[in-house]
């Protein structure tokens, strides 16, 4: 039997020390990208339909970066929860939240849930399918574009409901389109670096 070494231990104490820090930088993202889409809810309480999909833009940015720093300094299981959690607010209950507001009355609110529920079902059948499928595709458009649309469509055309829940249709139907692949943008990018010196000519009005 090997003689114990406190210096062994003390050596597995301080790994442990270090670890713990560098695996919760992944959960902190998230927690922002969730406050993000706390945000992004209460602006579209106040019709603030412009804020909220700012708000909700500068949460995707960072739902976009906590994946690849998990993947580089590890996760804890409550950063997964944590992620899903931030999802779910940002991309399905804000831009829902938004539709009941912008479109008022009972149909509003019906196309609201309608949407969340939508939008909730497609973040969980993409959470089942991790491991199964080509982590450089989504199976259906990204929640994200859905809730860009719908944020997009309420502060273009406020005066225009029809036009509003066409678009948040379109939004649903991309999304549920599971058998339409698209390409994960955050990882094109992160094997693709260069491809960033393009980005800010390509934001330019």
């Amino acid at each position: 039997m090997a003689a114990f070494d406190p210096d062994e231990l003390h050596l597995a104490r301080r790994f442990t020390l270090l670890a713990l820090p560098r695996r919760n930088v992944a959960n902190l993202l998230s927690l922002v990208n969730l406050a993000c889409g706390a945000l992004a809810i209460a602006f579209a309480v106040h019709e603030a339909f412009a804020l909220a999909l700012l708000a909700s833009l500068v949460g995707a940015a960072f739902d976009g970066v906590d994946g690849a720093v998990a993947r580089r300094l590890g996760s804890t299981r409550i950063g997964v929860l944590a992620d899903d959690t931030a999802d779910a607010v940002n991309f399905a209950f804000a831009p829902a939240v938004a539709l009941a507001v912008g479109l008022g009355g009972t149909e509003g609110l019906a196309i609201g849930v309608a949407y969340g529920l939508f939008t909730l079902g497609r973040l969980v059948y993409f959470t089942l399918r991790k491991g199964t499928c080509d982590p450089a595709y989504f199976d259906g458009a990204p929640s994200t574009i859905g809730s860009v649309i719908v944020l997009s469509s309420l502060s273009i055309f406020p005066e225009h409901p029809a036009v509003i829940g066409v678009l948040a249709g379109v939004a649903l139907a991309q999304m549920v389109s599971f058998q339409t692949a698209y390409r994960h943008l955050g990882r094109w990018l992160a094997r693709h670096r260069p491809a960033l010196l393009f980005l800010p000519p390509l934001a330019s009005p």
